[in-house]
C-alpha cells in the first residue's frame, strides 16, 4: 500500500481497464498521466515504474507484454494537472495580494504604465510611514516637489524665495510717521524717501528708528552720515542719521536695513540719497540690537517733519 501514494496527487484521480493478448505492448489511456503518477498492476501484481512500464501522455507502453485475460491490466492514475492562464483582462484587485507584485513574483517590465490603477492628474508616488504606496497630493501652478526628509512624504510648496511686501505710503508733513506693518519673519526692508525735510534748523534733521513689541527704542544706535561737503558729519545714538544741511534740506534716497544676526536682532543700515536743496549727495550707516523681533519703525526729526513722503518695502524669505 506504500507505494500506491508514491507521486500521486490524490486530486481528480482515474482509472482504466485494459485485457491482454500476450503480444500487445502498448495500450492507449483515456486521460494524460505519466510514469510516476499511475499504479498499473496485471492480474493484481503491481508493476515497477520506468521498470516494467512508462507512460508519456495517454500511451502506456509495458517492457513485455501483458499475458492474455480478460480486463486483467488495471491503470490506476491522477489526470495531469494543467495550470490555466487566466483570459485577458479578467484578474481583479480582489484577487490579488498586498505586495504581490514584486520582482520575484513577475517578469522585468511586466508591468507597464497602462497596467497601472488611474489617478489625478499630476499626482505622484511615494510610500507612506507603513511603506505602502501612497499618492502626493496635487499642487498648485508653480509649486516644487519639495522632501521632508527621512520618514516624511514629499510635498508640493511654493517655491521658497524672496517676498516683497510694499507698505503704504505716508506723507511726512506732520512731525512723524511709524509703521507698524513689519511682517513676521523680515529679514529686510527699504526705506524710500522722497523729499523728507524736518524743521529742525540744525542739522542732523531726519532720523530713523526701530521697535519692537516693547515700544520704539531711542537709544542703543551707531549711527553715521555726512554730506559731500567735506569732513562735515555727524553721529546719533537715538537714531539711524540722515544728514542734512539747514532745516531746507530735502532727501531722496534709499535706506536699506538687513537682519545680520537674529539671534540678537541686529539690524545693519546703509543709506545714499541726494539733498535737493544744497545739490549735494548723502550718505549714512549704522546698526542697532533690538530686544525682540522688529515689529515697527518711525521717521522723525529733531523738529517735525514738515515736507515730502515715505514707503517701506519689506522682504521675507
Amino acid at each position: 500500500m506504500s507505494n500506491f501514494l508514491v507521486g500521486r496527487n490524490l486530486a481528480d484521480p482515474s482509472y482504466d481497464v485494459f485485457s491482454g493478448n500476450g503480444a500487445q505492448t502498448g495500450f492507449t489511456l483515456t486521460t494524460q498521466s505519466s510514469t510516476a503518477a499511475a499504479t498499473v498492476t496485471i492480474s493484481g501484481v503491481t508493476q515497477r515504474p520506468s521498470t516494467d512500464f512508462t507512460i508519456s501522455g495517454t500511451t502506456l507502453t509495458f517492457t513485455t507484454a501483458p499475458a492474455s485475460g480478460t480486463n486483467n491490466v488495471l491503470v490506476q492514475y491522477n489526470k495531469a494537472y494543467v495550470v490555466g492562464t487566466p483570459g485577458d483582462a479578467t484578474v481583479t484587485t480582489a484577487k490579488l495580494a498586498d505586495d504581490a507584485v514584486t520582482t520575484a513574483k513577475i517578469g522585468d517590465d511586466a508591468v507597464t504604465l497602462a497596467k497601472m490603477a488611474a489617478g489625478t492628474a499630476g499626482n505622484l508616488i511615494t510610500y507612506d510611514a507603513s511603506g505602502n504606496p501612497a499618492a502626493v497630493a496635487t499642487g498648485t501652478v508653480g509649486q516644487v516637489l519639495t522632501s521632508g526628509g527621512a520618514g516624511v512624504a514629499p510635498t508640493m510648496q511654493d517655491v521658497a524665495g524672496a517676498t516683497y511686501t510694499p507698505s503704504t505710503k505716508q506723507a511726512t508733513t506732520s512731525g512723524s510717521v511709524t509703521f507698524s506693518d513689519v511682517p513676521a519673519g523680515c529679514k529686510m526692508f527699504f526705506i524710500a524717501l522722497n523729499e523728507v525735510s524736518g524743521t529742525a534748523a540744525s542739522p542732523p534733521t531726519p532720523r530713523i528708528q526701530l521697535g519692537d513689541a516693547g515700544g520704539i527704542e531711542t537709544t542703543g544706535y551707531i549711527s553715521t552720515s555726512t554730506v559731500t561737503l567735506g569732513s562735515d558729519g555727524s553721529a546719533l545714538t537715538d537714531g539711524f542719521a540722515i544728514r542734512g544741511v539747514n532745516s531746507a534740506s530735502k532727501h531722496i534716497g534709499i535706506f536699506t536695513f538687513v537682519l545680520q544676526d537674529a539671534s540678537t536682532n541686529t539690524w545693519i543700515a546703509g543709506y545714499s540719497g541726494r539733498l535737493d536743496a544744497a545739490l549735494t549727495c548723502i550718505v549714512g550707516g549704522g546698526s542697532k540690537s533690538l530686544s525682540s523681533e522688529l515689529t515697527q519703525i518711525k521717521i522723525l526729526d529733531a523738529g517735525a517733519l514738515d515736507a515730502g513722503s515715505v514707503n517701506i518695502m519689506y522682504f521675507e524669505g
